[in-house]
C-alpha cells in the first residue's frame, strides 16, 4: 500500500503551510446536491433522508473517505423547501466534522417553470493529525504525535432554475441549470503546536450543474454535467448519465476530468410496508483510467435513501 502524500511547505521559526484536499466532490448519486448548491434543496415535491459513504483510492493508505447524513423537505404551499446534514471527511491528516442546513424559495416562472434561490449556514470542526502526516523536516514537534482542532461556520449561496417541474413526476421533458457554493468565507484556520501553529488555508469553492430530463412513459433519460472550481483556477468536471425506470431500478456511467471512470446503479424498493414512500439502495464503482489509476486504485460509494411522495 502507498501512502497518499500531502504537501507540507515548512517556514523557519514561523508557521507550517498545509495544502491538502478541502472539501469532498459531489457524490454522482445526487440526491444530495443542495449540501454543495442550497437552492437544490427538495426541489421536486417529495421529501427524502439517507446516508450515503465514499470511499477514494483504495491503493492509499489514508485516502479519503466521506460519509455523510441528510435530510430535505419541500414546504410545497410555501413554495420553498429546508434541508440539513451531517457530514464526516477524512484525508490523511486532516479531518472534519461538519453539520449544515439549507433553505430554498422557489419562484414560479411561465407554465411549470422554476427558479429557486438558496441558502446555507454550516459548522465545522477540523482536526489535523501530526503523527499521520510526512514532511520535509520529519521532526517538526508540530507534526509528530500533535493533535490539534479548530471550529469554522462558513455559509453557502445558489441558484438553480427548472424549465418544467412537471419532469419530476416524469410527465414532461425539462432542462436545469444552476450555479453555487458551499464555502464563501476563507478565513484560514490555525492548528497551535508546541512551537509553531499549522495554518491551513482555504479558499472559495464554486459549482455549476447543467442538465435535462428525457421522460418516456415510466423512465426517464438524463444526461447532466457537473464543474467545480476554486479561485486559485483549478477546474473539476464531471459528465454523467444516468437511466431510472419508475419504481423498479436506475443506472449511469459517469467520466470526469481526472479520467475517472465510474459506474453506478441501484434497486428502487416500494411495496406495502413502506406506504407512499420508496427505499432507494444503490452503490458506484469507479477507476482512474489515467496515469494515475495504477496508483490510486479503485473506489466505491453506497447509498440508502428513503423517498416518500411524488
Amino acid at each position: 500500500m502507498k501512502k497518499i502524500y500531502l504537501i507540507l511547505l515548512v517556514f523557519a521559526g514561523s508557521t507550517t503551510m498545509l495544502l491538502a484536499q478541502q472539501l469532498p466532490y459531489r457524490s454522482s448519486f445526487g440526491a444530495a446536491d443542495f449540501i454543495w448548491n442550497p437552492a437544490i434543496t427538495a426541489p421536486a415535491t417529495y421529501l427524502d433522508w439517507g446516508l450515503s459513504y465514499r470511499q477514494q483510492w483504495l491503493g492509499f493508505d489514508l485516502a479519503p473517505s466521506t460519509a455523510f447524513a441528510h435530510f430535505q423537505y419541500p414546504f410545497v404551499k410555501n413554495n420553498m423547501s429546508a434541508g440539513a446534514w451531517v457530514m464526516r471527511d477524512e484525508a490523511g491528516p486532516l479531518s472534519y466534522l461538519q453539520a449544515g442546513a439549507a433553505y430554498s424559495y422557489k419562484l414560479g416562472l411561465g407554465r411549470a417553470g422554476m427558479l429557486v434561490l438558496g441558502l446555507s449556514a454550516s459548522l465545522s470542526q477540523h482536526q489535523f493529525d501530526g503523527g499521520k502526516a510526512i514532511a520535509i523536516n520529519n521532526n517538526d514537534p508540530v507534526l509528530l504525535g500533535r493533535r490539534s482542532s479548530a471550529m469554522a461556520p462558513n455559509v453557502g449561496a445558489g441558484l438553480f432554475y427548472v424549465s418544467n417541474t412537471e419532469m419530476y413526476e416524469l410527465r414532461a421533458n425539462g432542462f436545469f441549470f444552476g450555479v453555487g457554493s458551499q464555502q464563501l468565507l476563507t478565513n484560514d484556520l490555525s492548528f497551535e503546536g508546541n512551537s509553531r501553529a499549522v495554518s491551513l488555508g482555504r479558499a472559495i469553492h464554486a459549482n455549476a450543474i447543467l442538465g435535462a430530463r428525457f421522460v418516456n412513459g415510466y423512465t426517464f433519460i438524463e444526461p447532466s454535467l457537473w464543474m467545480d472550481y476554486t479561485h486559485e483556477g483549478l477546474f473539476y468536471t464531471r459528465a454523467n448519465m444516468l437511466f431510472e425506470m419508475e419504481d423498479a431500478f436506475w443506472g449511469g456511467a459517469s467520466v470526469a476530468t481526472d479520467f475517472t471512470f465510474s459506474l453506478q446503479g441501484g434497486l428502487i424498493l416500494s411495496n406495502a410496508f413502506l406506504g407512499d414512500g420508496t427505499l432507494r439502495i444503490g452503490g458506484i464503482g469507479s477507476y482512474n483510467l489515467g496515469p494515475l489509476g495504477n496508483a490510486q486504485g479503485a473506489g466505491f460509494e453506497v447509498m440508502v435513501i428513503y423517498r416518500y411522495g411524488k
